[in-house]
């Protein structure tokens, strides 16, 4: 799938079958065209659920002849009402009375089977919804929110002149939107996360907040956009970290910075309780999801490839970035790159 991605061409069908379909959804669904129509073959195979984007219209057609470990069945995908229910309208002239048709375009939201309702919003989405509203009604931890990293790279760009009056910085994974209180108010912060629960905190402190699922979704915003992107503790929560990095990299203007971060996991602490312990360290004081949903392990030279792989330059901005062993001593790895 990544070879359509580099053509920047979107496609007026995409049909998804084979291997891999969760992922081919989320790719699919970047390369189709507004008035496009996306097709799930097996869509009765409750695994590919989450891979259907939440804002999608679609038509569900089931074959109640034909069984496998349900009755068969596909479904076709829209950003358009208008698309959905015209293949509707065709779909009710050719097919026979036997094939049972259903829809989404009352609003409702949610694909209906037999075998039970299958919610447009993914497994990992809720996950991170459900961790917002334990951490929103959790008074210890609002506490301390924003202590050391935010706190960190907010007087990092103080100290710097990294921004000026009116500046747009757009802030991924902004959680709550905890950068606010550390900056000037004269700069216009966007913000994105997976969470609803945390944008609706966010939208309340920032000029705009969406909810965004980066392992599905570009970023909604224009080319050369943005004077700063702020991404802390992020990049391993992700599936693609090069197309993460690539969408950062468009939204960016030519010369504007990126201020990243993430958990070194080549720190001398986490390689001696790997030793000692014989088990993987943990890399996320969140429990749930499994490490606080941390997918990828990086080090800094990793995160300098990947950088520089998308047309970023990069420096390490650590606390510890003049020891000669910095690779081994922090605990993050904190990374600056402007866009060349």
């Amino acid at each position: 799938m990544f070879f359509p991605i580099e053509l920047k061409k979107t496609f007026k069908i995409v049909i998804v079958d084979g291997r891999a379909r969760i992922y081919c959804l989320k790719v699919g669904w970047q390369l189709l065209d507004n008035n496009g129509v996306m097709i799930l073959h097996d869509a009765q195979r409750k695994q590919y659920n989450s891979g259907i984007p939440d804002e999608c219209y679609w038509l569900r057609t089931v074959n109640p002849d034909v069984i496998c470990e349900d009755k068969i069945s596909t479904i076709f995908i829209a950003k358009s009402h208008d698309v959905i229910k015209k293949i509707g309208i065709l779909m009710r002239e050719v097919l026979p009375d036997s094939i049972e048709i259903s829809n989404n375009l009352d609003g409702n939201g949610e694909v209906e089977n037999e075998g039970g309702r299958m919610n447009n919003i993914s497994s990992v989405q809720g996950a991170y919804d459900n961790l917002w509203e334990e951490k929103l009604n959790d008074p210890a931890w609002l506490k301390n929110d924003g202590k050391g990293r935010v706190e960190f790279c907010a007087g990092f760009l103080k100290a710097h002149s990294r921004i000026g009056q009116g500046a747009k910085i757009l802030d991924i994974g902004c959680g709550r939107g905890t950068l606010a209180h550390y900056l000037d108010s004269e700069v216009c912060l966007y913000g994105i996360d997976i969470s609803e629960k945390a944008i609706s905190e966010t939208r309340k402190v920032y000029k705009k907040a969406d909810v965004v699922d980066l392992n599905m979704e570009k970023l909604p915003y224009e080319d050369n956009f943005f004077d700063c992107a702020i991404t802390l503790d992020v990049i391993e929560h992700v599936f693609d970290p090069l197309f993460f990095l690539k969408e950062i990299h468009r939204v960016l203007k030519i010369g504007s910075e990126i201020i990243l971060s993430t958990p070194n996991i080549l720190n001398e602490n986490l390689l001696k309780s790997l030793v000692h312990t014989r088990r993987f360290p943990k890399t996320s004081g969140d429990p749930f999801p499994y490490d606080g949903g941390h997918i990828h392990f990086f080090t800094y030279r990793d995160i300098f490839d990947l950088m520089k792989s998308v047309g970023f330059n990069f420096t390490p901005i650590g606390p510890l970035k003049d020891a000669f062993d910095y690779e081994f001593k922090e605990p993050m790895a904190w990374v600056s790159g402007k866009k060349i």
